[in-house]
């Protein structure tokens, strides 16, 4: 039976269950539905979507099969529990409060849905749903009391509508409904969805409505204990039923990933109960739990959730176009009592709601979550030594080798290696397996070594316990051969992950050339584009009689009402420190000076406060900001009048003054706002980048004027800061840092040996076989403490600069390297250090290194003339860290061809992508609803475009018209 949303009569009764209707009942029914769509408005003016009024969140959506028992009693042997059927199903999983950001580590209850596939009348597939939470019973009997709160709770501003209906609700709702809500609102957390009991709550009939037998039941589903399943899979008994198993620190989407990981590694089972009703038990009273003394819960069958990826989010959001309603499914599971009689009327008021709001209101870009991390590993481990006598095909060096080659030659096709799929690990960007033998030049050097290196999403720790239990044989495999490694006869996952999370050297350098992608994002947003360039392709006769603002819009509506590509709506943050670089930039230049301030002092550390903040919050992004408010007419005037008028205040009236600059700051960022909403073309960045710097200036101009001259204002800027004494101890220190460089550089010998034709040979072989590259260096640090310390100096602000500078998709200036990174290890020269370089990257070696030569020579300079490749074997000659070294391109060439190494296994998740490639995709989705304000879509307007008679509006119409058109250039 199936109730549709409108002109349909109110839900019967069947008195001979004890169903009584209630005074009103559909009128207040009704009334319910409407309050519900305020709650419904309320989210939808938020999110841009209309959501469920309660179980909003979805924790994930399953597939499952539903296996009837084959010796189910005969009297419950009716409806869709027919003896050793079996039937398809859906599950959602769901947080049962109203907010579609709810956080799993919150109280509250959480819910299961299940939508079976049954045959209908005429043999028409149907559903049959089985909607449950974990609680046994519910708060209401009376829509009086449900209407009340839901008025008092929609009269947020309104304390006296509040004040008036709050008592109302509370009475209807009684002592024991009260009671009941208490309970659910506290409910503490579950560890994981497939490890809870789940209820009815409410009673169904079992029979058709003619059946003399029929009965009124109440359902349940629960885990099946470890061995009583099919297969024996399932949890521990002692599993069943616990609350606040989650752990103090899991966050808001604990539930969600719970849940991912546990069918990532194998099956799951649940149990489906059925209690069936007496003449005693009530099928109104939802609020009353049946005493299972009287009648106890009789399993009916088997829910079996199968090993299944979650990960992808059009598989975890499959169930939101799903209604899973009490009232969908065959005659023989009519629900019963005053409870599901309301949601008779308000489920389907609310779907047909939902339905309305998200189909007919213009598509708009949704704000997701905060991306995963990327993160990097090192993991580096010495290979065994071997005896003497032991044959060259079988020492541990060897035979490791040829394992690892096996596979890395064959690394797209797992059937012919038949050991591991890479890509099955969707959060694996790249990873590589390279030897480092060991130096034949220098018997004092350490053995040779394995490392294993990867870009992923999210934690090492993850990752590493995933694929040990995906992938342990491989890794045993690998790790027998290595110094430490548990023996493979007793090692345990846990052993292993220890292991290898205890040889991980992590990184001192780390560059990430698309922040916050992950790598499902990746390969989506690549599916996005294509599903757009196909549209256009096929739409071509259409679009050529369009507009680019009308292209755009259909481009819109066909994303939005494809279910496979309709994710694109959302739109993903930026990662934190991507978003608030320049704040945290700031922030540790703060830090540092009230570091030095604490040792040295400083008279004018007020001053100093403001100053360092404006700088601070300078930015390469917004660099142009201060220029091109300069640049507008009478740019330079005003804010020469600006400038001078707040240093009068401020030096005149003090604190007056000061306030009288922060109304006027306020003030003007007020009416900037403003004017920015209204105009597209304006960059709000820029005035903002003026004032900061404007008031910093004015507020430092007062600590020149207290210190010391105008003319004299560096001078004092440096006492205040450092005191005098600190002061003369900085200068003496970097004066003689800079007489030892100089000594140092001078007597250093640059490396004379050209290529070693075989090894090139060796090395270029896996080249250019695609789009993508791998490099592979390792070279050996120049003896000395302070050649370490300038080295951790340098790839410290290496780090820092690729984590708040260099964080769109460009290295210095560099556009072609995915992720790079730079590891100090042990292992070097005479007991010394290793660096070890890898670079994931786009075009061909020569390419590669011309552009770092072009580009960034002083960096690359700054880092590799630390190093040397052996005796008399240095980095070509430089000047202060920063002159000549890379710019002798020949040599540089020389040294880094032969600091190369070739790997036995690289993996790239995503071959055929650039950088370039990738950044396009992801503009295409951010700016396909969302913003269309970046700097690459700004089109110059020429004199054809605009004439004098056009108004303000059109000519931000014609402005929009050449954003469009850029947009679509990018397909």
């Amino acid at each position: 039976m199936r109730y549709p949303p409108t002109n349909t009569p109110y839900p019967s009764i069947d008195s001979f269950l004890g169903e009584k209707l209630r005074k009103n009942e559909e009128k207040l029914a009704h009334e319910i539905a409407e309050e519900i769509k305020e709650t419904v408005d309320r989210y939808y003016a938020k999110h841009n979507k209309a959501f469920r009024d309660t179980h909003a969140k979805e924790i994930g959506c399953v597939k499952a099969i539903f296996h009837v028992n084959e010796n189910i009693p005969s009297y419950l042997a009716k409806g869709v529990f027919v003896a050793g059927r079996s039937y398809k199903a859906l599950i959602r999983f769901s947080h049962g409060d109203e907010k579609p950001d709810a956080a799993d580590n919150k109280r509250g209850i959480r819910g299961m849905a299940i939508k079976l596939k049954v045959p209908g009348p005429a043999g028409h597939m149907i559903d049959q749903d089985f909607v449950m939470f974990n609680h046994p019973v519910f708060f209401l009997d009376n829509p009086t009391g449900l209407l009340s709160l839901l008025k008092a709770k929609n009269s947020r501003n309104n304390w006296l509508i509040r004040l008036f209906h709050l008592p109302r609700a509370f009475w209807g709702l009684g002592v024991r409904g009260l009671w009941n809500l208490a309970q659910m609102g506290l409910k503490r957390q579950i560890s994981n969805p497939l490890m809870a009991k789940y209820f009815s709550v409410t009673a169904y009939r079992l029979g058709a409505p003619e059946d003399k037998e029929r009965k009124a039941i109440k359902f349940s589903a629960r885990p099946i204990p470890v061995g009583t399943s099919k297969n024996g899979n399932g949890f521990p008994w002692f599993c069943c039923d616990q609350e606040g198993g989650m752990p103090s620190n899991a966050d808001a989407d604990y539930l969600r990933k719970a849940l991912r990981n546990t069918l990532a590694h194998g099956k799951a089972w649940m149990e489906f109960m059925v209690q069936p009703g007496t003449e005693t038990l009530s099928v109104e009273n939802s609020k009353i739990k049946w005493d299972e003394k009287v009648s106890k819960f009789i399993p009916v069958a088997l829910i079996e959730i199968p090993q299944q990826p979650l990960d992808e989010e059009e598989e975890n959001t499959s169930c939101e176009t799903q209604s899973f309603n009490p009232w969908n499914g065959l005659p023989e599971h009519h629900p019963l009592g005053v409870v599901n009689r309301l949601r008779g009327v308000i489920y389907w008021a609310i779907s047909e709601y939902r339905n309305q709001k998200n189909e007919q209101v213009p598509p708009q870009a949704v704000t997701g979550k905060r991306p995963m991390k990327q993160r990097a590993f090192t993991i580096v481990t010495e290979i065994k030594d071997d005896e003497t006598k032991v044959k060259e095909e079988e020492k541990h060096l060897n035979k490791l080798k040829k394992y690892l080659k096996d596979i890395g030659d064959d690394i797209k096709d797992k059937t012919k290696h038949g050991v591991i799929d890479f890509s099955k690990y969707n959060r694996l960007h790249y990873c590589c397996f390279v030897i480092f033998n060991k130096d034949k030049n220098n018997e004092d050097s350490d053995p040779p070594v394995l490392v294993f290196e990867g870009n992923i999403d999210g934690s090492p720790e993850e990752f590493l316990q995933i694929m040990c239990e995906k992938n342990k044989h491989f890794l045993s495999e690998v790790y027998k051969h290595c110094r430490g490694c548990p023996d493979p006869k007793n090692m345990t996952n846990e052993s292993l992950i220890s292991y290898l999370l205890d040889h991980d050297e992590g990184y001192n350098a780390f560059y990430v050339g698309h922040p916050g992608r992950t790598v499902a994002e990746i390969q989506r947003e690549k599916t996005l584009h294509e599903r757009i360039t196909a549209f256009l392709q096929n739409k071509k006769a259409v679009l050529a009689h369009r507009n680019t603002k009308e292209v755009r819009q259909l481009i819109q509506e066909e994303v939005c009402k494809e279910p496979k590509i309709n994710w694109a709506k959302t739109v993903p943050r930026s990662p934190f420190h991507v978003q608030y670089k320049s704040l945290i930039f700031g922030l540790l230049v703060l830090g540092a000076a009230s570091i030095i301030y604490l040792f040295f002092g400083a008279p004018g550390w007020f001053t100093f406060l403001f100053l360092v903040t404006a700088y601070g919050i300078w930015s390469r992004s917004g660099a142009y900001g201060i220029e091109a408010s300069l640049q507008e007419k009478g740019g330079i005037i005003l804010w020469i009048i600006l400038f001078l008028t707040i240093n009068y205040f401020v030096w005149t009236y003090g604190w007056v003054g000061f306030i009288i600059l922060a109304i006027f700051v306020l003030s003007y960022g007020i009416w900037f706002y403003w004017r920015e909403k209204r105009d597209v073309i304006l960059e709000k960045r820029d005035v903002i980048f003026w004032i900061v710097l404007l008031v910093g200036l004015s507020l430092s101009m007062m600590g020149f004027y207290k210190l010391g001259s105008l003319s004299r204002a560096f001078f004092p800027e440096a006492v205040g800061i450092f005191g005098l004494p600190g002061l003369s101890i900085l200068l003496m220190l970097a004066g003689a840092y800079g007489i030892w460089l100089y000594w140092r550089e001078k007597r250093d010998k640059q490396d004379e040996v050209q290529w070693d034709l075989e090894k090139i040979k060796e090395v270029q072989n896996p080249e250019d076989r695609q789009q993508q590259n791998h490099l592979t260096s390792i070279s050996y640090l120049k003896p000395g403490p302070l050649r370490l310390l300038t080295l951790r100096v340098v790839l410290f602000l290496a780090n820092l600069g690729a984590r708040l500078v260099e964080t769109k998709g460009s290295l210095a200036g560099i556009v072609t390297i995915h992720f790079a990174r730079w590891v100090i290890i042990d292992g070097g020269i005479n007991g010394g250090k290793r660096l070890l370089f890898f670079s994931n990257y786009d075009g061909s070696w020569e390419n590669y290194l011309g552009e770092f030569i072009d580009h960034a020579h002083k960096g690359l300079t700054a880092i590799w003339s630390n190093t040397r490749l052996g005796e008399n074997r240095g980095f070509p000659h430089t000047q202060a860290l920063q002159g000549g070294g890379a710019l002798d391109e020949q040599r540089f060439k020389f040294q880094v061809r032969n600091s190369q190494r070739t790997e036995q296994i690289w993996y790239s998740a995503y071959p055929e992508l650039s950088v370039k490639n990738i950044g396009n995709n992801k503009k295409i989705r951010d700016q396909l609803l969302g913003d269309m304000t970046d700097e690459d879509l700004r089109e110059d307007i020429t004199d054809k475009d605009l004439r004098e008679d056009m108004t303000d509006e059109e000519r931000r119409e014609v402005a929009w018209l050449r954003r469009c058109e850029a947009w679509l250039r990018r397909f």
